[in-house]
């Protein structure tokens, strides 16, 4: 499982697990979605829980749930009231996200291409990194699409 859901996924999922199974053995990792992949593939790991997009040859991926994106501001900025923030509308601020090579970085760019090609321009370094982001499920439980 990868590093930024299993502290919100494992409370739900390892009771659910030993009332389904409670003879199975659980055996968890923790890991980046490329270390993952590569045990799946030596049969190290049975399954593995990954972040879209997850196209890996030799494997197989299902969805288990969906989380929307939100944008948290402080408060005073002018989206506080919002209901809504466009895609286009992030591309004039600056954007906490996470280091190169993790999986719910490479959504968000994804679904803000304005933001993706920031990345080879000289405003892209106006753009913080955090070092984790809370998911939008820790504050908001309903959110959760999980039973």
């Amino acid at each position: 499982m990868i590093f930024t859901i299993s502290p919100y996924l494992l409370p739900r999922l390892i009771p659910a697990l030993r009332i389904l199974a409670p003879d199975m053995p659980l055996i968890l990792e923790e890991n980046y979605t490329l270390r993952l992949a590569e045990m799946l593939k030596r049969g190290e790991v049975d399954a593995i829980i990954v972040a879209d997009p997850f196209d890996e040859a030799g494997t197989e991926a299902r969805p288990l749930y969906d989380e929307p994106f939100v944008v948290a501001t402080p408060k005073g900025h002018p989206w506080e009231k919002r209901d809504t923030v466009s895609a286009s509308q992030l591309s004039d601020e600056s954007v906490l996200l996470l280091t190169q090579g993790n999986c719910f970085r490479d959504q968000v760019l994804q679904a803000c291409s304005e933001l993706a090609s920031r990345q080879n321009q000289s405003a892209w370094p106006a753009c913080y990194r955090a070092a984790r982001l809370i998911p939008f499920a820790t504050w908001w439980p309903a959110a959760w699409a999980l039973p």
